[in-house]
This record gives C-alpha cells, sequence and structure tokens, in this order.
C-alpha cells in the first residue's frame, strides 16, 4: 500500500502503515548527527 504523510504527524497517521508499505513524507523534516544530538541536549 502506498501512503503519503505530511508533517506535523500524528499518532492516526501511522496507525495503518504495515511493513512493506511505501511511505513517502512532505513538510518540514529536522535531522542531525549524535553531536548534534548531545548538543540540543546539553543546551535544555
Amino acid at each position: 500500500m502506498k501512503k503519503i504523510l505530511h508533517t506535523p504527524l500524528t499518532n492516526e497517521d501511522l496507525q495503518d502503515i504495515k511493513v512493506g508499505d511505501v511511505v513517502y513524507l512532505t513538510g518540514h523534516i529536522v535531522t542531525c548527527r549524535d553531536v548534534g544530538h548531545r548538543r540540543v541536549i546539553a543546551l535544555g
């Protein structure tokens, strides 16, 4: 099954997803590496 999700995601958005589904994400997505996570936690 193909599902198109828009951020921010809700619990209801994720309920129907199963292994093998094709999921497309659209919207703002923020990522960082390990050092970035540590900085965010350290700065509160």
